[in-house]
């Protein structure tokens, strides 16, 4: 027989677990849910939480989708009010019309037409939901100027452009950098190459200079350059500065470079020289303007873009009502509200006397019956519309409750099933205990 170790700590230990697992079955029954707790099951808890956010979405779209129904058929019987008065106005120019009718009778039509006007006023100004106003919404639009400049064309000025540099004395057998002008090209572009060509005058028994061309991000063309002088004609189309770079005039003269669709800025002219004779004397020409302290001046034509300042008019609707009508963002039912006053139906004005206003007034009548039959068709969809959307956020409830309750809910009679069998399981633990615990009167009985 053992003193240190025995049976009773095996038992002790299954009924420590079996207590355990009876607490939780406990709280499940008395809860109803499985997942108490996030130990329960924490992937669980996360979807059946989200579940829960969009169940009780639902349920206050439910609500707002009947609330703007509500809204709606406040509208429409309003409406409803105003087809009537409406109909009777008609009447009453109809009976107007007729030569039976001594102007002063005419006078007496046109006083219960102004009472209708009335009416129909008073229905637009009063009828209300919860304090907004559904019949006098204005409905003209509201006009914004903006102006903003565009390009028409092109068109040709005349400027004063240096075209000829002073000489340039250089050292044999010492690099030197002169810059010899820059260009500004204008933003945005003009529509037409740039053209540079450096005149450097005769080549027998000289070692002239080279140009070098600096764009506005910095790159460079000409000697040892991304085009490479390597022979008389040469083309770039890889850099960022133009569409198109192209180089001609290695070991000529003169050097030209022309740039299709060149960017905006500052274009740089540099001219290298690297030794030879003493001095060398070089001409720039351009078709753009070219700038220079040394130079004399002549005149060049230069095409620019042609620009026109135009304003619009931009129109701005009176901002519709949002049913916000399903459990998220952006779930929204827009409902356009009506003016239904008498100057938006435009019948403020009508008169049937004289007799000629008679037609007008007429014509007039009817197309604001036009339009409140549109508007109350216009309602009509509205509400169809909500009452399908309510009977989709219906059912969609419905379908993530049994999906919520199928996760979330506890089974009741695996779970008692269950408890009666920890119950079990505890009560023979118990017994166990007991029985161990006499079992080790031996060893007391041994010694003694």
């Amino acid at each position: 027989m053992r003193i240190h170790y025995n049976q009773g700590l095996f038992t002790q230990n299954r009924y420590n677990q079996t207590n355990t697992e009876l607490n939780k079955t406990l709280n499940k029954l008395s809860s109803g849910y499985q997942i108490n707790q996030a130990a329960d099951d924490a992937a669980g808890l996360g979807i059946s939480e989200k579940m829960r956010s969009q169940i009780r979405g639902l349920e206050k779209a439910e609500k707002n989708i009947q609330d703007g129904t509500s809204l709606i058929q406040v509208a429409d019987s309003s409406l409803n009010g105003t087809h009537e008065n409406l109909q009777r106005a008609r009447e009453l120019v109809i009976q107007a019309a007729n030569d039976t009718l001594t102007p002063s009778d005419r006078q007496m039509i046109q006083k219960e037409i102004e009472q209708i006007k009335d009416g129909i006023n008073d229905i637009a100004n009063n009828t209300e939901f919860n304090g907004i106003h559904l019949l006098n919404v204005p409905q003209e639009t509201i006009e914004i100027s903006k102006t903003e400049t565009i390009i028409i064309g092109t068109e040709t000025i005349t400027q004063t452009n240096p075209t000829t540099n002073k000489i340039i004395s250089v050292k044999p057998g010492v690099e030197h950098r002169v810059t010899a002008g820059y260009i500004e090209i204008p933003d945005p572009p003009v529509p037409s190459p740039l053209e540079i060509e450096a005149l450097f005058g005769t080549i027998t028994g000289a070692n002239w200079p080279d140009m070098n061309v600096k764009s506005p991000t910095g790159e460079l063309f000409g000697y040892n350059t991304p085009i490479m002088p390597g022979s008389d004609y040469q083309e770039n189309t890889s850099n960022t500065s133009s569409d198109k770079a192209t180089y001609s005039g290695y070991s000529a003269s003169n050097e030209k470079m022309t740039f299709e669709n060149p960017i905006s800025g500052r274009w740089y002219i540099e001219i290298r020289h690297d030794g030879g004779q003493d001095t060398s004397t070089f001409n720039l020409k351009s078709n753009y303007l070219i700038y220079d302290e040394y130079t004399t001046e002549s005149t060049i034509t230069t095409t620019i873009p042609k620009t026109e300042t135009v304003t619009t008019i931009e129109k701005i609707v009176p901002k519709p009502l949002l049913l916000q009508v399903g459990p998220n963002e952006g779930h929204h039912f827009k409902v356009s509200l009506t003016d239904a006053r008498t100057t938006a139906l435009n019948i403020d004005q009508i008169v049937v006397d004289p007799y000629e206003k008679i037609k007008e007034a007429l014509e007039r009548i009817d197309e604001a019956i036009q339009k409140i039959s549109g508007e109350r068709g216009k309602y009509g969809t509205y509400q169809n519309a909500l009452e399908h959307i309510l009977n989709n956020v219906s059912n969609t409830k419905e379908n993530l409750t049994r999906a919520e309750s199928q996760l979330r809910d506890a089974d009741m009679a695996k779970e008692m099933s269950k408890l009666k069998k920890d119950q079990v399981l505890l009560q023979s633990s118990q017994s166990m205990m007991a029985q161990i615990n006499q079992m080790s009167q031996g060893i007391l009985e041994i010694l003694g």
